[in-house]
């Protein structure tokens, strides 16, 4: 993922390879994971900026171009976790997104089944290093 944020290190095929695939997230951050994913919101919400990918059994890859960085996160409760739950994993990304937009990231609403507003997803204090 430093790679793909930084691509200058990369010979100049698999530097204009990742280079398109980060114009490709920018330009159409929807095609990563579809409508209301954590992904997709910051994709939108951070063109070019920070770009993420939530990934299957917990896996979440990252970047942030403007500073050449990559990022990989692994959960080991991915598995029996719904994917509402994975969400704060990858949220301090979000803190590189303007203040009216932060909120609806950090903390994304939750609705019932009619669409009624029940509530809103937070991040717990409790950690599991202990």
């Amino acid at each position: 993922m430093a790679n793909m944020a930084e691509p200058s290190r990369l010979s100049n095929k698999h530097a204009e390879a990742a280079t398109r695939i980060r114009a490709a997230i920018s330009a159409e951050p929807f095609m990563m994971a579809g409508t209301g994913r954590f992904c997709t919101r910051i994709n939108a919400a951070l063109p070019g900026t920070v770009q993420i990918k939530t990934g299957a059994e917990g896996v979440f890859c990252g970047m942030l171009p403007t500073l050449g960085l990559g990022i990989a996160l692994k959960m080991w409760t991915a598995r029996h976790a719904p994917p509402r739950l994975r969400w704060p994993h990858c949220s301090a990304i979000s803190a590189c997104c303007p203040p009216p937009r932060r909120k609806s990231l950090l903390h994304p609403p939750v609705k019932n089944v009619v669409g009624l507003l029940v509530g809103e997803m937070r991040p717990g204090a409790k950690s599991w290093l202990g």
